[in-house]
């Protein structure tokens, strides 16, 4: 008897700690199982826990992968460097596309990819043209954007900078 209300007392106390957990900001649920795990608990403990926060909406990895991807963008992130953050965060590759594919349009990656290079340009100045252009190009290719889209945009910079 006193095992069970021990058991309900530490079931409490951690479902509490859970949604502390989640009241800072939006977790993943592979956050939130590394979290529980943390507190040592049994297996049917946490995923008792991790159920009943699914189905009181605090856990839900879609509303996490839509809020990521979208500040993210505000932040000029490459749909590489969205992606890679998302699946480190345990999030499956289908959430990850349909959020990528409903938050990221061409016209927000042709913005972005204009931004970083002008951003680029200012850091570059005191370079010769082709040492700037293979730095932003090689900034730009590590960070995931395909050469082909930073090329047009280049050119289209390069005419403006001209004028």
């Amino acid at each position: 008897e006193q095992a069970a209300v021990l058991e309900k007392e530490i079931t409490s106390y951690c479902h509490r700690r859970l949604l502390d957990f989640l009241a800072v900001r939006e977790r993943s649920l592979r956050e939130c199982r590394s979290f529980l795990k943390k507190l040592s608990l049994r297996n049917d403990l946490a995923a008792g826990l991790i159920l009943r926060a699914q189905q009181e909406n605090h856990i839900d990895d879609k509303r996490f992968a839509d809020l990521n991807t979208i500040s993210m963008l505000a932040r000029n992130k490459s749909p590489h460097e969205i992606r890679n953050k998302l699946m480190r965060q345990g999030i499956s590759e289908n959430t990850i596309s349909a959020a990528l594919e409903e938050y990221y349009s061409q016209t927000d990656l042709r913005d972005i990819i204009r931004i970083e290079i002008l951003k680029m340009l200012s850091h570059y100045e005191g370079f010769d043209k082709s040492k700037k252009r293979e730095k932003i190009f090689s900034h730009l290719y590590r960070k995931g954007f395909d050469y082909e889209t930073v090329k047009l945009i280049w050119d289209e910079v390069g005419r403006e900078d001209d004028n």
